[in-house]
């Protein structure tokens, strides 16, 4: 099915695990922030492993859900601004012939995430923070009027649906909205 069965399962238990903290931490405490942070740490070491051996993360090498969790870790690697820039490269060209040769829809979360943290706008709106007010607000958008449309190329829910559920799951939830944009 894929070339790299082995470090397919090995990125699934990763991003298995980073999901469940993220879904049932209870972020009021510390304890599950560092947590997390442990968890985050040792997923981007492992993915450094993995990336020696599979080179690119396509659903050749790796299979669909294994591109996605390589994207998921990236994407969860606080402030690893090198290993972020590097999976977007490899996520890039990876897709850059066929978009299903990778996880396409990650590129934008991936893109936003590192304009963000270094100080520029978002392009495709995947990015919220907490403003003062207590709700999720988008980060600043280059161009609001694009983002409906850059969303569509990269097969990604519209802004407005997208923006309503960070919305509802803030007050479902109760939880701190850092975990949402993180």
């Amino acid at each position: 099915m894929c070339k790299f069965p082995q470090e397919r399962l090995i990125l699934l238990k990763l991003a298995k695990r980073d999901q469940n903290i993220r879904i049932h931490g209870d972020f009021e405490r510390v304890e599950t922030i560092l947590k997390m942070s442990k968890i985050d740490l040792a997923n981007q070491k492992q993915l450094e492993k993995i990336l020696k051996i599979i080179k690119t993360p396509t659903t050749i090498n790796i299979g669909e859900d294994g591109a996605e969790a390589v994207w998921l870790i990236a994407q969860h690697s606080g402030y690893n601004l090198r290993l972020m820039k590097r999976i977007l490269q490899l996520m890039r060209q990876a897709t850059k012939v066929n978009p299903k040769n990778g996880y396409y829809k990650g590129i934008p979360y991936l893109v936003d995430r590192i304009n963000i943290m270094e100080g520029k706008p978002q392009v495709f709106g995947t990015q919220f923070w907490a403003s003062p007010n207590g709700k999720p607000e988008p980060y600043p958008i280059v161009d609001e009027n694009k983002v409906e449309g850059l969303r569509r190329l990269y097969g990604i829910r519209p802004f407005s649906e997208y923006q309503k559920d960070i919305l509802k799951s803030n007050t479902r939830d109760k939880r701190n909205i850092y975990m949402f944009v993180y």
